[in-house]
């Protein structure tokens, strides 16, 4: 990846809140999304000084300088009762060669060094198939683990050799057109080996992903998707070996792959303007778990209003041991099941509605609601959102405004709760200048871009 010759600066000022993090608001399920992948997502491309003003105040500072061959990450973070903590990262790229030091993320063939497909569930069938070209990324976040790499490109031919929390990681990739395969090399407590290979040609999709410990097996995984629009169908599998072993996993939430499991997924969508529809289900298998998670979308899509109507249904079953007399193993679990209705409207020239609902239909009074004013005229916008919500004892996840262009999942709190968000953004030439008023506190920012 080569570096953009020149300085980047942006200045914006972001308020933090636990519970939150970031994404954009085309998601109608934030439940599947990874922390880690939403960490990067926020990261990408950005210089930052943010300032909390609730009940504490809170600091962070995030700084992205590229500057020819170099690039550097830098981030601060402190406040009233936290420590303050530093951690800055150096990436050099010249020519061929490529150079970094300091925190990252390895994403290795399907996932964080040994994902597979059952650990990369959303409701998008395009991206749970195929392997991915490895990337080794050099960040500031703190969630991230020492990291040093040493990369050398000369296409088709991709090799990283790399040192990630104490482990020592080789990785070589070759890749063209329609086709990518790799293996790669971890020095852990027994080392291990994986390879893959992905073919893309055509209208069919197929990769496979198998890795061993010492001389046992390890794991594999296997999908393949097949696209003639406007139908899209998918079938994939995963065996984790009895002894399973595994770096960095690169599991969602909730994902119950255990060592000894293996599962199936299939997929089916249509899309067919105005009309997007789509099914996807997985069962993880195993002498001691189960999980079957299911996922309907159905979208109707023509100005001025678009509707979305989805269903989650997930249940898990777990062998444990009762808390009480006779204290012998049984079959213990939950279920839920998530409907959700999203409606957007353009209601005036300049003006936007939304209006989404979800509840669990195993809970009672489980439920999330938010209503939703977008008003754009020129350089001006200003959005409200008023959400309330009651999780009980469940998992309700919903987005919230928090700059213009991003927004923050929240997880409903166990009680009743009511939030308000007023944003409103104005632009100048290449500054945007916001302020965003919400129920915990306020939030000013500059963006420069």
């Amino acid at each position: 990846m080569c570096v953009k010759t020149g300085i980047r600066l942006i200045v914006c000022f972001v308020f933090f809140f636990n519970g939150f993090i970031y994404a954009e608001d085309t998601l109608i399920h934030p439940e599947l999304l990874s922390p880690q992948a939403l960490e990067e997502y926020e990261n990408e491309g950005r210089t930052s000084f943010g300032i909390s003003v609730g009940e504490e105040i809170l600091y962070r500072t995030k700084a992205q300088f590229s500057y020819k061959v170099f690039e550097f990450n830098y981030r601060n973070e402190g406040g009233e009762g936290k420590e303050n903590q530093q951690q800055s990262s150096l990436k050099w790229i010249w020519k061929n060669f490529e150079v970094g030091v300091g925190r990252g993320q390895p994403h290795i063939a399907k996932g964080m060094i040994l994902g597979n497909t059952m650990m990369r569930f959303t409701s998008a069938l395009g991206g749970q198939a195929g392997v991915r070209p490895s990337k080794i990324g050099i960040k500031s976040s703190f969630q991230y683990k020492e990291l040093i790499k040493f990369g050398f490109y000369y296409n088709p031919f991709y090799l990283f050799v790399f040192k990630y929390d104490d482990h020592f990681v080789g990785v070589m990739e070759i890749k063209n057109k329609f086709w990518l395969g790799g293996i790669g090399f971890y020095l852990a407590e027994k080392p291990i080996y994986e390879s893959w290979f992905d073919l893309k040609k055509n209208e069919i999709r197929f990769s496979t992903n198998i890795s061993f410990c010492g001389l046992k097996f390890n794991h594999i995984s296997s999908d393949i998707l097949y696209n003639s629009r406007p139908w899209t169908f998918i079938g994939s599998t995963v065996a984790l070996g009895k002894e399973f072993r595994e770096i960095k996993t690169d599991s969602k939430w909730g994902s119950g792959l255990k060592k000894g499991n293996y599962g199936f997924l299939a997929g089916i969508s249509y899309s067919d303007t105005p009309w997007k529809a789509g099914c996807i289900s997985y069962s993880i298998l195993g002498s001691q778990y189960h999980e079957k998670q299911l996922i309907v979308d159905l979208r109707y899509k023509k100005n001025p209003i678009e509707i979305t109507l989805s269903l989650n249904q997930r249940s898990i079953m777990e062998l444990r041991t009762r808390k009480s007399f006779p204290y012998v193993k049984d079959y213990e679990g939950d279920k839920k099941v998530i409907p959700k209705l999203n409606i957007k409207i353009k209601a005036l020239k300049h003006l936007d509605l939304g209006y989404q609902l979800q509840a669990d239909m195993v809970l009672p009074n489980s439920y999330a609601v938010f209503y939703r004013l977008d008003y754009e005229k020129e350089n001006d916008h200003i959005r409200l959102q008023v959400s309330q919500s009651n999780s009980g004892s469940g998992d309700l996840y919903f987005v919230r405004p928090l700059t213009l262009s991003s927004y923050a999942i929240r997880k409903a709190p166990k009680e009743k709760t009511t939030y308000i968000d007023l944003l409103y953004c104005k632009k100048l030439e290449r500054f945007e200048i916001y302020v965003l008023v919400r129920t915990e506190g306020v939030n000013f920012g500059i963006n420069y871009k």
